[in-house]
């Protein structure tokens, strides 16, 4: 198949609509065309040398240094806010050749830049990492065959021009504002560039099509015009370029946003937002947060595209965003101001559902007849699988009175069924149904006639339905109802003809329907309206319904209406025949909807103007009201202004249809009775948040101890709980409750038993916050990380204007059951004293090493592990790192952790530890599961080790001869640790001290001698509580007080990338349970996929990194539990910059 013939299948698919990719051209065939907003061009080879066309040497632009690694752009990075802006981060983002091991080349994990400091040089420490100022071969001999590669040709070179070597992009294309590209083939990583000329080159890097030069150009703020724009592509290794030139030009069209019109009726109905179309507008960006999207309609739902960006991109989740809607045409080009507005994206459906009314569904019309079975009613609620709805009895109508009927039959009898509707089990937390809820059948609005509670504690609400008359002897079908269009919109204009309507029932070709009269408002009053043309005012028209003569003999009608565009109309006239001894309805009368029509000959209102939210106007002698219309929805004023505000808001309230956004407000002078004195002024308004109301509280995070509290045979007790991110609200325990035979009771008991728990709370706003904020009317909780929704709510005071100030949860149920734990467990699996032996004085005596301690008599039921050796320094105690740490002479003690390696095994609450006959001390007995304690962590005694007299050095580096073990030369002193094994760095234990600091210089590493000053740890105080849980704080922000906190400060030029990831890695591993680990680095870095699976296997510390962007320093905190495997590319890495824009953080 010929190109060309691709070319004009995709033009006529544009054409067609039905996507909105860019045309694309072909090199060897261009595409010819008219078309302004398409410019294509044949890719060509140019020619010319490095220093022409604007194109300069790569060397002095740090836009296109090959030699720069991929994660940044240093001018890019400077010039912009990460922060404010983490889509344009992660467009900064690329990453090395993920074949490579992160060892190969420094740049993989440091992230070099030329020009880190943005001040237009190239910083020698990224070259010059020994500072003798040459380049030193680890970084510029990437293939380390021992010779620097040649510097990749500028932009323009004629390197390989016209030679078979270089490729043809297959496209190129700028379409609206957008560039549009193939992509190439190569085995290598592969960087493309564009060059604008008269701007700046672009270093694209990975394949980016399409590239908005318009928001390029718009950045450096260019001159309108045109502007040749270049396309080429390089291997990121060998500096070689691998295309020809790609060349065409782009039409520049500078337009100040603030110049454009706006979209019209922007409105927001739940999830849904809708907008009138845009003129011109072959679609419509989206855009949430840093994520957009095209869509063609005029009514999105927010949620399900949310939902469909979380799943397609790793970084969106549940949130508040800005969202932005702006309308393009088909190329792209911007035709509106964007319309912003905030959304909350939540869980679910934003949070609890109050139900006020529903439509329920019966055949009653159908089977209710006379001589038919009882038993056929089918009762339903569409659309409302939440509620659950059931007979309860035919009833017969006595006289006056209504009876129970007991007919099998219908017999010639006035009859009325009576139903309940209740909310299901399990929608308790997620429906509530309205203090004045009721149901609608047909155009019948039933409300409850009672409220009863059954058994089970399950409330219903109990209805009656519309009475049926069966006396009438007719077998008839029944017509109920009908719906109505017609023409008069069109009719019913200034000084048009009167003439007929003609008016049409689409979907019911049994009846037929017929213009009766024209009537306007006259006085208050509806008269006969018999004039030839329209004039000024307020009409209707009258309207027949009857049903065709073919299908009387089949068909009667019942309590009969029609809808017209939406809304049901009632008959108010009907013209009835005698059939047998029975009079029946056989034309119905309606009225229409009102038309209103102005012209020109009525005054004008004059001097129509909005100041703020006020609407002001000169008022027009003689008129004292006047009609405001917005949204298709009317009130009446009587005076020369109005606040717009306060309109919309009551519009609100009683519509469903409005939200904030942009209305045309209509204003009509009329009488008292709305007869038209003037013609209609229009005006737009913008409908938006008062900035002074209280700020809306969407839902709320709560932290509990019920982990550490609830459990098979502990002490029933309160449960304490925190709002971390709230402090305008408060929470409190109010009773624990048990299920008795299906229903919750209040809980008297002492100890959890065999049974399923679960505990009542409330979430308030405090008293002083009161004037500020407000709950959402779908405000929710998320407990310990799970959401749920009220089960009810209380009102202020007067005081408060009687809003919710409070809301009530119901936790997570705890089953206790045996069915679900099993039995108790039998006397002999309970464990009370773990006893084991060890070779500490064996390994002492001959100062060995961590390394050669043995373990003997361990019960195979029980794991056992040290995990934590420290030697005292004055008065603190420092960590060991290394299995190959040897014992020289000084203090020493160690942290033991026990656990059960069964579930059918547990330690009692006073557990003993028995090493060597002597007993150790516990202190922490947290670790419970399932109710019963699984694991303890225990501290040795401290142990004395001498001197053996072999005088070697060891951790300290203290001894004077020797190799000084593993701490290194034996001179060099202070608290050592080795980066790469064991734990690492420096650890105090709460004494009175202020931690420590030790510098690893010296320290032998299998990837060699890490240089002095290149990587610091420090550790501060720290005391460790024995109820302090494992997992430790677990969200953003989270109290570090009392928890252990160790600072790792890398100086990265410094090291090389095995050394830097091993460093982390110890680390992580070192930092105690429940604490934070802080690193800090002297440029941007990142982390590859062995670094995130040590955090996440540590998975109880958290982890902050801190890092300069320019001239300024971030802090991104990850939580301990955090999901890491979402962070990094399809490369493995994450970069910092990357990990700002996923995660979040805060300039420091």
């Amino acid at each position: 198949m010929k190109k060309s013939f691709l070319t004009k299948l995709l033009a006529m698919t544009i054409s067609a609509g039905l996507f909105f990719h860019p045309v694309l051209a072909y090199a060897d065939e261009p595409l010819q065309g008219d078309d302004p907003g398409l410019v294509v061009k044949e890719v060509e080879e140019t020619e010319g040398s490095s220093g022409e066309s604007g194109d300069g040497n790569l060397d002095q632009d740090t836009d296109n240094d090959l030699g720069q690694n991929p994660e940044q752009d240093p001018d890019n990075i400077t010039s912009q806010d990460p922060v404010q802006n983490p889509d344009y981060v992660n467009s900064q983002d690329t990453d090395p050749d993920p074949n490579a091991a992160p060892s190969e080349d420094p740049d993989d994990l440091t992230e070099d830049g030329d020009d880190i400091d943005g001040d237009g040089a190239s910083d020698p420490d990224l070259d010059d990492i020994d500072g003798d100022g040459a380049s030193d071969p680890d970084l510029d001999d990437i293939e380390e065959d021992g010779e620097t590669p040649a510097a990749p040709m500028a932009l323009g070179a004629t390197n390989g021009d016209g030679e078979n070597g270089l490729q043809k992009f297959d496209y190129a294309v700028i379409s609206g504002d957008n560039l549009y590209y193939s992509e190439l083939e190569s085995q290598a990583f592969i960087y493309y560039y564009v060059i604008v000329e008269g701007v700046q080159n672009i270093t694209l890097g990975n394949y980016k099509s399409p590239f908005d030069l318009k928001a390029f150009l718009d950045k450096y703020d260019c001159e309108p015009g045109t502007y040749t724009v270049k396309l080429t592509a390089y291997e990121y290794y060998s500096g070689d370029r691998i295309a020809e030139y790609a060349v065409l030009d782009y039409q520049y069209i500078k337009v100040d946003p603030t110049d454009l019109p706006e979209i019209q009726h922007m409105s927001r109905i739940g999830d849904n937002v809708s907008w009138d179309a845009f003129e011109g507008a072959s679609g419509y960006n989206i855009e949430v947060g840093t994520v957009s999207t095209r869509v063609s309609a005029t009514t999105v739902n927010l949620h399900d595209l949310c939902d469909m960006f979380a799943d397609n991109v790793s970084y969106f989740g549940y949130g508040t965003y800005t969202v932005t809607i702006t309308a393009v045409n088909s190329q792209d080009n911007t035709l509106s101001k964007p319309a912003s507005f905030q959304y909350v994206y939540t869980i679910a459906d934003e949070g609890i559902k109050v139900l006020k009314n529903v439509e329920v569904s019966t055949n009653s019309y159908e089977f209710i007849k006379y001589d038919n079975t009882v038993d056929q009613l089918n009762l339903s609620i569409p659309n409302h699988p939440e509620l659950s709805i059931k007979l309860i009895e035919w009833q017969k109508k006595d006289g006056e009175n209504w009876i129970t009927s007991s007919d099998t039959t219908f017999k010639h009898e006035n009859y009325r069924f009576v139903f309940a509707v209740s909310l299901n089990d399990g929608y308790g937390n997620n429906y509530v149904l309205d203090d004045n809820f009721y149901v609608t059948i047909g155009l019948l609005s039933c409300y409850p006639t009672s409220v009863e509670t059954d058994t089970y504690g399950k409330k219903w609400y109990y209805f009656t339905s519309e009475e049926y008359d069966l006396t009438s002897t007719s077998t008839k079908e029944i017509i109920q109802s009908a719906d109505v269009t017609s023409n008069a919109a069109d009719i019913a204009k200034y000084d048009s003809p009167v003439i007929g309507v003609t008016v049409e029932l689409p979907n019911n070709s049994k009846l037929e329907a017929s213009f009766v009269k024209w009537e306007k408002m006259v006085g208050g009053e509806w008269q006969a309206y018999n004039n030839k043309y329209f004039e000024e005012g307020t009409y209707k028209f009258r309207y027949s319904v009857n049903i065709k003569s073919e299908y009387k003999d089949k068909y009667e009608f019942g309590d009969f209406y029609t809808v017209y565009d939406g809304v049901p109309y009632v008959n108010d006239e009907t013209t009835t025949e005698l059939v047998g001894n029975v009079w029946i309805s056989t034309v119905f009368f309606f009225d229409s909807p009102e038309f209103v029509v102005t012209g020109t000959s009525l005054p004008a209102i004059q001097n129509v103007r909005i100041e703020g939210d006020m609407l002001y106007w000169d008022v027009v002698e003689g008129i004292d009201y006047y009609l405001l219309e917005a949204g298709g929805h009317n009130t009446t004023v009587d005076s020369g202004s109005v606040n717009l505000r306060n309109v919309l808001d009551n519009f609100v309230d009683v519509y469903s249809d409005m939200g904030y956004g942009t209305y045309k407000i209509k204003l009509t002078g009329v009488t008292p009775q709305h007869d038209i004195l003037s013609q209609t002024s229009e005006i737009e308004y913008k409908y938006e948040k008062d900035p002074s109301a209280k700020e809306i509280i969407q839902y709320a995070e709560v932290t509990s101890d019920v982990a550490a509290i609830a459990g098979y045979e502990k002490p029933v007790s309160d449960v304490t709980s925190e709002l971390p991110n709230n402090p305008e609200l408060e929470t409190g325990f109010i009773s624990w409750q048990k299920k008795v035979n299906g229903v919750w009771e209040d809980c008297s008991d002492k100890y959890f038993e065999h049974e399923v728990y679960r505990y009542k709370y409330r979430v308030s706003i405090k008293t002083d916050y009161r004037d500020k904020y407000e709950f959402a009317n779908t405000f929710y909780c998320v407990l310990d990380g799970t959401q749920y929704k009220p089960i009810s709510s209380g009102g202020g005071t007067a005081e408060d204007g009687y809003a919710i100030i409070e809301y009530f949860f119901n936790s997570p149920e705890f089953d206790y059951t045996e069915s679900s734990i099993g039995p108790n467990p039998p006397e002999d699996k309970e464990i009370s004293k773990v006893e084991f032996n060890t070779n500490f004085s064996e390994v002492f005596a001959k100062n060995g090493t961590i390394k050669d301690l043995v373990v003997t008599d361990v019960d195979e039921n029980i794991n056992m592990s040290f995990y934590d050796w420290q030697k005292k320094t004055g008065d603190s105690w420092t960590v060991i790192d290394g299995s190959d740490f040897s014992f020289t002479p000084g203090t020493y003690r160690v942290k033991v952790s026990i656990e059960v390696m069964s579930s059918e095994y547990y330690f009692t609450d006073d557990v003993k530890l028995v090493v060597n006959g002597a007993e150790w001390t516990v202190i922490d007995t947290s670790g419970y599961n399932e109710g019963h304690l699984a694991e303890a962590i225990f501290m040795s005694p401290e142990f004395e080790v001498k001197d053996n007299g072999s005088g070697g050095g060891g951790d300290n580096g203290g001894g004077t001869g020797g190799n000084g073990g593993n701490g290194g030369s034996g001179s060099s002193g202070g608290n050592q640790s080795s980066p790469s094994t064991g734990q690492g760095g420096s650890q105090s234990q709460s004494s009175g001290s202020q931690g420590s600091s030790s510098d690893l210089s010296g320290t032998s590493t299998p990837e060699g001698e890490i240089p002095a000053g290149a990587v610091t740890v420090t550790t501060s105080d720290y005391t460790v509580y024995t109820e302090f849980e494992e997992t430790g704080p677990a969200v953003l922000g989270a109290d570090r007080n009392n928890l252990p906190v160790r600072t790792l400060k890398i100086k990265l030029n410094m090291l090389s990338d095995a050394q830097y990831k091993n460093t982390v890695i110890s680390n992580i591993n070192a930092t105690p349970a429940g604490g934070t680990l802080r690193i800090e680095v002297d440029h941007i870095a990142c982390f590859d996929k062995q670094m995130l699976e040590a955090f996440a296997k540590k998975g109880n510390i958290n982890l902050e990194v801190v890092f300069p962007v320019g001239d300024t320093n971030y802090l991104v905190v990850i939580p301990a539990g955090f999901d890491v495997f979402k962070l990094p590319d399809n490369k493995g890495y994450c970069g910092f910059l990357r990990l700002l824009a996923i995660v979040g953080g805060n300039k420091i």
